[in-house]
């Protein structure tokens, strides 16, 4: 990415920012730079993060974001395919383990994978339905367009569907969305048939038609 191209993208990542922009701007650099960083305090010590150390706790008590622009900045600069070739998007929901975290505010259930080795088959914290890009050639590294928290009051699919719904004038119609077998739903199928874009899911062995 060439120099001026990356502080264009961080500067309309900043116009995104409706509240407490610095102290959240701040704090996006201080993650992005102190991977290792365990506390709030800790973070505060990246030399990227340039405000008193109370700052951290302004900009996730009082920072607001404009997500439709930032969406919209996203996939402003995500890689382009040539008009010959297929936009490649993957969904997937992930999740922030808090089981002793009794007074978090709507935490849900989530399903443990590392059996047997887990108590139990459940834990419970917060999930989150992420939309990246998939690079060609294939990589570790992928493009985000969009991610939402999944609320005890929705799905994964059905937020899956609504971000599908949110980029679709925003992606190439020759898009092709990839969902694991856990998005093997009729009611999904149905909902996407008029968003234009292509649906690809892998289905479970004992589906039957």
């Amino acid at each position: 990415m060439y120099l001026n191209t990356l502080q264009h993208f961080r500067q309309e990542m900043y116009d995104c920012l409706l509240k407490a922009k610095d102290a959240l701007f701040n704090t996006v650099d201080a993650l992005s730079t102190e991977t290792t960083a365990k506390s709030l305090p800790e973070v505060t010590q990246s030399l990227w993060f340039e405000r008193d150390w109370s700052s951290v706790y302004e900009a996730f008590e009082d920072g607001q974001l404009d997500r439709a622009h930032l969406r919209q900045v996203f996939t402003r600069h995500m890689p382009k395919p040539t008009e010959s070739d297929w936009l490649w998007i993957g969904i997937d929901a992930s999740g922030i383990a808090r089981p002793f975290s009794v007074t978090a505010a709507d935490r849900t259930s989530m399903p443990v994978h590392n059996l047997p080795k887990a108590k139990k088959a459940i834990t419970f914290g917060w999930q989150f339905s992420t939309v990246v890009v998939l690079p060609e050639p294939n990589s570790s590294r992928t493009f985000i367009l969009d991610q939402q928290r999944i609320t005890s009051e929705t799905t994964a699919i059905q937020t899956a569907v609504e971000q599908l719904r949110q980029l679709a004038g925003q992606v190439p119609q020759k898009t092709v969305a990839l969902l694991d077998r856990g998005y093997d739903a009729t009611w999904l199928w149905c909902q996407c048939s008029d968003l234009g874009l292509s649906i690809l899911g892998r289905l479970k062995t004992n589906r039957r038609f």
